[in-house]
């Protein structure tokens, strides 16, 4: 019994399901298919287009439209086509049953099986429909799947997504408790490049989870996928990004709670209107989405870009810095780079433009060119590729000044010598400390350990 309407003389390309059984041919001998409607079909208007497992048909009956989103043939006696149409153009109509003298015929071709697919035959299924009463007829051809086989895929891209994740999880971890446990300041790190970071993670929670619902073979595997990309996104990189955030604007916490909340509902709202704004992008322009893809890698662009403008240097650890480019770069290289990945337009969609080598290669010269310019600024300073001309100013603690006897380092509480005149800081509030003293301590607070002023970056 098939409900929905059939394209007059045209073609449909449908993904047929097959376990491999033994059945060599498939034979139904009279099939219902319920037409809304006593008109003519105009076979002029059939257009029928490939669209992932099924097909996506038009057949115009009188004046109205209905759009058949796929067929699915369940065993040797079933054939359920489905469709949808504003129901309120099919009032007038009144249920007119058609009856189909149909041959299915399913042919094998057995092929030399590929060591990656592991299939060696492949099987088609071709057959024509014709209806008496109704006065059309339908070509159908399907291409045979092995569910299995794609079941396969799902749970090793599931597992290897998942695996990625955790290395992200556990490099974010490991960067906030070097954090808290008296590394550089979170003040020193870009909130541009953690939040893009966050709205990656979030982007693909989204994109998993929509995927996990179009087929009940996705759910479960994919549907665990998008719970982790969702916990590293809110209760890690989100978090993280406040930490920053209060670091940066401590003044705000000493105006009282409602100045707190009017200034975290701030940053909710435009972290929320570009995780939105962004997702409207990606569904609207989902054939480019390999171009996105590449643009989104310059992810440590605004923290190399902080570190040139505030003249700080080891801001991020290393390893994480290396962790994530690795976990993240891995993850398009399976996307875009295997040609039989479980997104190779078999059964689930296929990426815009995959397998690609351009962007893998791109993805990649991206990722190390961000990667070796921060290991760089770390080594020879964050300003050493920038033009002298182009160089923003920067606060100079050190100069030779004169020792009132008897001051000390409020850091470290001993004496300020005159013969440590060389090696003493002075602030912008004039306050002395000793130089490594100083250092330490930015590294912690970047506000005066005397006076509480927020301090510019040491050179």
């Amino acid at each position: 019994h098939a409900n929905g309407s059939a394209v007059a003389k045209g073609t449909a390309h449908v993904a047929l399901g097959s376990r491999q059984t033994s059945a060599l041919g498939v034979q139904v001998s009279q099939v219902s298919f319920s037409l809304a409607g006593s008109g003519q079909l105009d076979a002029s208007a059939g257009q029928n287009t490939e669209a992932g497992g099924g097909f996506l048909g038009r057949a115009l009956f009188e004046d109205v439209e209905l759009h058949l989103s796929g067929v699915e043939i369940s065993n040797a006696n079933q054939v359920v086509a489905s469709g949808v149409a504003d129901p309120t153009a099919f009032a007038r109509f009144s249920s007119s049953p058609c009856h189909l003298d149909t041959v299915l015929t399913l042919r094998g071709q057995r092929s030399q099986p590929h060591p990656l697919e592991g299939q060696g035959e492949r099987r088609s299924l071709a057959g024509d429909l014709s209806s008496a009463n109704c006065g059309f007829s339908l070509h159908v051809t399907a291409a045979a799947i092995d569910l299995q086989r794609a079941n396969q895929k799902a749970v090793h891209y599931a597992l290897w997504a998942n695996f990625l994740t955790i290395i992200q999880m556990r490099c974010f971890l490991s960067q906030m408790r070097h954090t808290d446990e008296g590394g550089p300041s979170a003040a020193k790190l870009s909130l541009v490049a953690i939040a893009m970071q966050a709205l990656l993670d979030a982007y693909d929670a989204f994109l998993h989870l929509s995927l996990s619902a179009s087929s009940r073979h996705l759910f479960n595997k994919f549907a665990f996928v998008a719970l982790l990309k969702f916990m590293l996104f809110a209760l890690l990189e989100f978090r993280y990004l406040l930490t920053i955030w209060r670091q940066r604007h401590r003044e705000v916490f000493e105006e009282g709670w409602e100045s707190v909340r009017r200034e975290l509902s701030r940053i909710y709202s435009r972290f929320y209107t570009f995780l939105v704004g962004g997702l409207i992008v990606i569904f609207n322009f989902i054939d480019h989405l390999d171009v996105i893809v590449l643009v989104s890698q310059a992810y440590w662009l605004p923290q190399i870009l902080h570190d040139v403008r505030q003249g700080s240097r080891g801001s991020l650890e290393m390893r994480f810095i290396i962790g994530i480019s690795v976990a993240r770069t891995l993850q398009i290289l399976y996307l875009w780079g295997c040609p039989y990945g479980i997104f190779d337009g078999e059964l689930y969609p296929k990426l815009p433009r995959a397998p690609s080598l351009w962007l893998c290669l791109g993805v990649v010269l991206v990722q190390g060119a961000q990667v070796a310019l921060m290991c760089s600024q770390q080594l020879w300073g964050p300003r050493w590729f920038v033009p002298w001309l182009c160089l923003p100013h920067v606060y100079n603690y050190w100069r030779r000044i004169e020792v009132t006897p008897g001051s000390d380092c409020v850091i470290c509480m001993a004496e300020l010598s005159q013969e440590e005149g060389e090696a003493l800081a002075v602030t912008p509030c004039d306050h002395r400390f000793h130089r490594a003293c100083l250092e330490k301590w930015l590294d912690v607070k970047m506000e005066c350990p005397t006076c509480r002023r927020e301090l510019p970056p040491m050179r």
